[in-house]
């Protein structure tokens, strides 16, 4: 039996039938951090959080037998592990760890401190959820499975499951709301993901698989022993750790980019100034010093002596010096001039388009191809909101060579849509396109009108190519050059 290829329920009665130790290793492989992270977040102590693994391991392997074919280990083990973890808490420090915990959290006052403020409700909070929502969020977030694998463990469809993930993250929320933790969804999401599983030491997973499989040999119940055995001795130290970067708004970033970028072009254009200063002061020398050698030239013609023929070697020395500078200073102006922003002409006439100034809304967009710059904003917008792989790949365009750039992309798309499904920058509902501003090679600059529904506006940048009777959406080193020359320019 290949056992990196199989299920955990498969696994896990191969182990209950013949003790097969390969398929229990391979459980512990891939549950060990979920296990040891949750252990870690209650009890802060690395030793004792290792316990707390190998305990819920050892009640694994004696279990195995009596667990339901339809058992998420996932779950399953999180329950093992939270109850173990209380148990210990409750009996040793209950009183001085709530006295720490209102101590140590009133001295926190970082306002971006979002997961210092979820950790320590996080597995209480999932513990008072119902079986399927625990399930859902533990595997979407804690172990990154994509929702159709979470709608295949949980007997759902796709879309079921998203619906059913996202009403758990909403029930935690207004479970972290209740004990006084205010979040947002996205913000919530985003804090678990990055957050909620640690990497468990090294050989924490071959230490549990050794001891598991020799104490259910043994029939001793290690679980109670090393509940009994674990000593607290740091659960004091509760510490606000890993914040979620706020994501700025987009007029905001938008802004300082602009900001930053202009400052930059004023920079080159000061350069090219103090070249043109030094090429004009070059030319000038050069003139005084060919009208000198004429002078002496003259004077030669009078006078061979020894001190004429010197000079006039020393002179034509410098003049070859001067040549070589103004070559120089040639090549480092051609290379500035490389630099600058390619020229934008008058706007394109949009009305030669039958769809000029279409309105297109997010949640009607559909695949209508790119025959169009209108046609192409739709295709775009339905394939960023449904994570449509097909509209994506007609719609966008990478450079030769990055074909693998493209897929990745398209990859990601989902679960772009889920994190980022209730940032503030999705509440942008329809699009329209303003206009088409040439650059080079049937290259436009698009500007993009985009409105909220309460009629917030702004302006989106982005390059369209032209092939015949096709348009697609650069994307690259061409898209950050176009848009990086737009924002240069007054107004940008």
């Amino acid at each position: 039996m290949n056992v990196t290829g199989a299920t955990d329920q498969q696994l896990l009665a191969r182990y209950a039938q013949d003790r097969a130790e390969a398929a229990f290793a391979e459980l512990v492989r891939r549950h060990v951090n979920l296990a040891y992270s949750t252990a870690l977040r209650l009890v802060h102590s690395p030793q004792t959080a290792e316990e707390i693994t190998q305990s819920a391991f050892v009640d694994l392997a004696q279990s195995a037998a009596r667990l339901q074919p339809d058992t998420i280990l996932a779950a399953w083990l999180h329950q093992v592990v939270w109850r173990t973890g209380v148990e210990v808490i409750r009996r040793e420090t209950r009183r001085r760890l709530r006295e720490q915990i209102a101590t140590e959290m009133n001295a926190i006052n970082s306002p971006d401190a979002c997961w210092a403020q979820v950790e320590p409700l996080l597995d209480e909070a999932l513990s008072a959820l119902d079986d399927p929502d625990r399930a859902a969020v533990l595997l979407r977030y804690f172990e990154n499975k994509p929702l159709r694998e979470v709608g295949t463990a949980l007997g759902v469809s796709d879309d079921a499951a998203q619906k059913r993930v996202s009403r758990a993250v909403e029930r935690l929320r207004e479970y972290f709301g209740k004990h006084g933790v205010t979040v947002g969804t996205g913000g919530l999401t985003l804090a678990i993901s990055a957050n909620a599983v640690s990497t468990a030491p090294v050989t924490l997973a071959a230490t549990i698989t050794t001891a598991a499989i020799a104490g259910t040999a043994a029939t001793v119940t290690v679980a109670t022993a090393a509940t009994k055995a674990i000593v607290m001795t740091t659960l004091q130290k509760i510490a606000a750790t890993a914040t979620i970067a706020v994501l700025a708004g987009t007029g905001i970033y938008e802004a300082r980019q602009a900001a930053n970028l202009r400052a930059q072009l004023q920079a080159t254009e000061q350069r090219q100034i103090d070249l043109a200063d030094q090429n004009q002061k070059l030319q000038s020398e050069q003139a005084k010093a060919t009208e000198e050698i004429g002078r002496l030239r003259a004077a030669n013609l009078a006078s061979d002596s020894d001190s004429n023929k010197m000079e006039l070697l020393r002179l034509r020395g410098e003049v070859g010096q001067l040549r070589q500078q103004l070559q120089n200073l040639a090549t480092v102006t051609a290379a500035a001039t490389n630099n600058a922003p390619p020229p934008i002409r008058q706007p394109l006439d949009l009305s030669q388009f039958p769809d000029s100034y279409k309105l297109v809304d997010k949640y009607s967009a559909t695949n209508v191809g790119i025959a169009t710059p209108t046609a192409l904003l739709e295709t775009w917008i339905y394939g960023l909101e449904t994570a449509d792989s097909n509209a994506l790949d007609l719609a966008w365009e990478y450079p030769a060579g990055k074909e693998a750039d493209k897929q990745q992309a398209i990859q990601a798309q989902p679960r772009m849509v889920d994190v980022f499904a209730n940032h503030p920058a999705d509440q942008f509902q329809t699009y329209r396109l303003m206009d088409l501003l040439p650059i080079e090679d049937e290259k436009y600059l698009a500007l993009i009108s985009e409105t909220t529904p309460v009629g917030r506006k702004s302006v989106m940048k982005q390059i369209f190519h032209q092939v015949g009777n096709k348009w697609t959406l650069l994307n690259g080193p061409e898209y950050d050059r176009y848009v990086r020359h737009s924002n240069e320019r007054p107004g940008g």
